[in-house]
């Protein structure tokens, strides 16, 4: 088992001194983009999905489970201009023969591509074909591919004008600063209540859940309560999926982005001790809510316990305490995911902006289930803030 550890460590530690991928074509290629969008105020830069037709079969449409990355589905970044430049010396006829028409896949991209229709509508009657011709006259000349790809628009770019820029603020965005301003004047005004009379409002929850000090105190002390005397060891045991399962996430994450070098990923991914890992997600997902609801039920056994007569105020009361020290920052970061690309005022890189906006546009549609609190009740495929 050492061993296995040793062997891990040393493959993630490694990452900085990798080769690059020697997948040809190559999975993720990408024009530059800052150099395409200066070149002049209309210059336009969209990011492709090219879908190979393969005669064989994919072994990720097996029922077994595979992991590794499609080799004839790329993502690619071109800068139009670019492509016009490239084919203005092609006929009609050379142009149409580099075309590929669409086809039917038997599998479906990772991320929706509906999402950014005025981002893709108007430049996909505009470029649609140039881009099409552009990306399977670049496989042949440079990886000497005789296979042709359709490609279709994900995304474009465009830096828009000074004066077609939205710089007001939309309801949400000052909605988002109310947030903001409202936990920072929380924190400050519960620090300094704590700091000057401390003993007097020991037991508020406002104070309690906003304090800095307080907080930090709670945090480093060690507990001498008889509840904790007696499942101290499974509370670590919580603290240690939730460190475990939040680090997988992290992984799994990493992965969904462009990477400089898939094969290094895969093989990570490979490993058996990440396999072995990865696959006990789910378990310690659940295990993390059971024993939740244990100690839960341990808490409320106590309360029983020191007053058998209590009413439906009990409830009433643990409820609200729980909102007031989760919900302001929930929806902090819930109207940071509604909110996040318009809180920055430079252009966003290709992987920045579906990283960004994508949420964005997911929560969106199905952000008022978070809101409400029942985002997890239906089955959606297409969740915002799923992290939450």
């Amino acid at each position: 088992m050492i061993s296995r550890w040793a062997q891990f460590l040393l493959l993630v530690s490694s990452t900085r001194y990798s080769l690059s991928s020697t997948i040809v074509p190559p999975l993720y290629r990408y024009d530059d983009h800052e150099q395409c969008l200066q070149s002049n105020s209309k210059a336009v830069y969209c990011v492709l999905v090219i879908n190979l037709k393969t005669d064989t079969v994919d072994p990720l449409d097996s029922i077994r489970i595979e992991l590794g990355f499609r080799r004839n589905e790329l993502e690619w970044g071109v800068c139009v201009a670019d492509c016009e430049q490239e084919l203005a010396g092609f006929s009609e006829s050379e142009r149409q023969r580099l075309y590929y028409p669409k086809f039917t896949i038997n599998h479906r991209n990772m991320f929706p591509t509906n999402y950014w229709p005025e981002k893709v509508e108007p430049y996909n009657l505009t470029y649609g074909k140039l881009l099409n011709s552009c990306v399977n006259n670049r496989l042949q000349r440079d990886y000497n591919l005789t296979q042709l790809g359709h490609s279709k628009i994900w995304y474009c770019i465009r830096i828009d004008p000074p004066e077609q820029q939205n710089t007001g603020l939309d309801w949400l965005t000052v909605l988002f600063l109310a947030i903001v301003i409202t936990l920072t004047i929380a924190t400050v005004g519960a620090s300094a209540i704590d700091l000057f009379d401390g003993r007097h409002v020991k037991g508020n929850v406002v104070v309690s859940c906003f304090a800095v000090k307080r907080n930090w105190m709670r945090l480093l002390q060690d507990p001498k309560t008889e509840l904790y005397r007696d499942f101290g060891y499974i509370d670590g045991l919580r603290v240690l999926i939730n460190i475990f399962t939040v680090s997988l996430h992290c992984t799994m994450t990493s992965v969904i982005m462009s990477l400089y070098n898939p094969e290094y990923a895969e093989k990570i991914m490979k490993n058996r001790l990440m396999l072995m890992l990865t696959s006990t997600t789910p378990i310690s997902v659940q295990n993390f809510f059971v024993i939740s609801g244990m100690l839960l039920t341990v808490h409320f056994l106590r309360d029983i316990q020191r007053n058998p007569t209590f009413d439906l105020g009990y409830f009433r009361t643990k409820i609200i305490n729980r909102l007031i020290r989760l919900v302001p920052v929930y929806y902090f970061f819930l109207h940071f995911s509604l909110v996040g690309d318009g809180l920055v005022s430079e252009p966003l890189s290709p992987n920045g902006q579906r990283s960004v906006t994508l949420e964005q546009r997911i929560c969106w549609r199905h952000g008022w289930k978070n809101f409400l609190f029942v985002n997890n009740l239906p089955a959606d495929e297409e969740k915002c803030f799923a992290q939450g």
